[in-house]
């Protein structure tokens, strides 16, 4: 769904596309162990627990975000800067969110969520 450049698919690969080229520690070390795994050097023993850590984070992530209501998520391109008209928009919409009582969640990228963000933060209402 492309609403005015807001919930743009494309994002996340064009993230990982770039921190692989940067060779960021994180994604490196986890693409080393997929890659690992792949070639059956890892204990098969070992990785079926790696379920048990995904789930984990999930459910920490709840507990820490079960306080923070009414909230709405806002997701957005990272390429549009601060002289497009969407993220003109995207102000105008964190902004009014948190003028209704919401606060504002994006993934702290650039773009679009940083607009929401600015606009949230503009009506003095609370962003992450």
């Amino acid at each position: 769904m492309d609403t005015h450049g807001f919930f743009v698919s494309a994002v996340p690969s064009a993230l990982s596309r770039r921190f692989l080229k940067k060779g960021a520690p994180r994604v490196a070390k986890r693409n080393q162990a997929e890659r690992e795994f792949l070639r059956g050097e890892l204990e098969f023993s070992k990785e079926t627990w790696r379920i048990f850590r995904i789930m984990a984070e999930f459910v920490e992530s709840f507990e820490r975000l079960q306080h923070i209501t009414p909230a709405v998520s806002v997701f957005g391109s990272a390429r549009l800067g601060e002289g497009h008209r969407f993220y003109k928009l995207g102000v105008d919409v964190g902004r009014k969110l948190a003028e209704a009582g919401f606060t504002v969640i994006t993934g702290g990228g650039g773009g679009l969520m940083e607009a929401a963000n600015r606009g949230a933060s503009f009506a003095g209402r609370s962003c992450l």
